[in-house]
């Protein structure tokens, strides 16, 4: 069942990550503290709440990303905030980048509420965030951080091409170099694809061609996906 996203603070950050989520087909609604962003986001197509309470309302998954320490504190310890109004067993993912004692404080009272945590800091600009290509640095317990795969799939790059009539996957240097057809693909870890780039070198390639280029694409993006989970998972 898919988890059901509360997104704290819609920032350019949170609003990108936000929406990357909702396209990939997450339920997800936001919460920011300034109305005009939350009226400017409601024209654009996002489900907002007016509070924190109820954004939380019905969520399993809750993300903070938020400008500060100050601004991550009154979040998750207000009266309106996260640890008195989430639910027991919402896993919530602080994303903002803040100093490991303010980590520590929301985690012990969020753990202490029955609550999972994981401190995940971003490394990206929003149109990473949009465009699902941050780089996640994730931490805590190892079930939670699983439960997280949802919204911190990975992302890798393969190269295939057509060389001397053969479909070939992983271009080596001197096959780029003489290919027929060069092509480079981007997928996440689930088979979504990121970005196709092709080029006829020599001669325009078939649709045919193009397909067995991507079959090849996702089986080598395949492999990767799962030597990263392995090299992860140590």
């Amino acid at each position: 069942m898919l988890e059901k996203v509360a997104v704290i603070g819609m920032g350019q950050m949170g609003s990108g990550m936000a929406g990357r989520l909702k396209e990939s087909g997450l339920d997800v609604i936001g919460y920011d503290v300034g109305a005009d962003q939350r009226a400017r986001l409601t024209r654009d197509g996002f489900q907002m709440a007016s509070g924190i309470a109820e954004a939380l309302a019905g969520r399993t998954l809750v993300l903070t990303s938020l400008p500060d320490p100050k601004a991550v504190t009154a979040a998750w310890l207000g009266a309106d905030g996260i640890v008195a109004h989430a639910a027991r067993g919402t896993l919530c993912i602080e994303l903002s980048t803040i100093d490991p004692q303010t980590m520590r404080q929301v985690a012990e009272a969020a753990t202490s509420s029955g609550l999972a945590v994981v401190d995940c800091p971003v490394s990206g600009s929003p149109n990473e965030a949009r465009s699902g290509k941050l780089i996640l640095i994730a931490g805590g317990e190892m079930a939670d951080v699983t439960r997280a795969e949802p919204i911190r799939d990975s992302v890798a790059a393969i190269s295939c091409g057509i060389y001397r009539g053969t479909p070939v996957l992983d271009l080596d240097y001197l096959e780029d170099v003489e290919a027929e057809t060069d092509a480079n693909f981007v997928l996440t870890g689930d088979g979504r694809f990121v970005e196709i780039q092709g080029t006829a070198e020599q001669t325009p390639f078939t649709r045919e061609e193009l397909s067995t280029l991507m079959g090849l694409a996702e089986k080598g993006i395949g492999e990767l996906t799962a030597l990263q989970k392995q090299t992860l998972n140590g």
